[in-house]
C-alpha cells in the first residue's frame, strides 16, 4: 500500500503481512495489538469491534485513511499518544488513560 501520514493499516490476528520501506526517508509507525479476546469481550448485538476488519476485507483494502484530520477524535487520540512518548517529566505518568476513538 502507498501510505500517507496517519494512515492506519488493519492487520487481522494471524494474517501475514510484509512491510517495504523506502530507507531514504524517515519512517515512523505506532503498532497497536488488539487481541481477539479483547475484541470478543466487548462485542454485543449492537456493537462489534471486529467490524473494521470485516469492512476492510469486503473493500479489499486494509488501509483506513482519516478523511479529515482536523475533525477526527481518532487523530486527536493518536496525537495525544505520540506526545505521551516524548514526555520529559522526571517521573512519568503511569495513570491509565482512556481514549474515545469516534472519528
Amino acid at each position: 500500500y502507498e501510505l500517507i501520514p496517519y494512515d492506519i493499516v488493519l492487520v487481522k490476528h494471524n494474517d501475514i503481512h510484509r512491510l517495504i520501506v523506502d530507507n531514504s526517508t524517515v519512517y515512523e509507525r505506532i503498532i497497536v495489538y488488539i487481541s481477539p479476546n479483547f475484541i470478543n469481550a466487548y462485542q454485543t448485538d449492537s456493537y462489534d469491534l471486529s467490524y473494521c476488519f470485516q469492512k476492510a476485507e469486503e473493500e479489499h483494502s486494509n488501509v483506513l485513511r482519516i478523511p479529515s484530520l482536523e475533525r477526527s477524535s481518532l487523530f486527536r487520540s493518536i496525537t495525544q499518544l505520540e506526545k505521551s512518548f516524548s514526555t520529559t517529566d522526571m517521573q512519568p505518568d503511569y495513570t491509565a488513560r482512556s481514549y474515545s476513538w469516534n472519528s
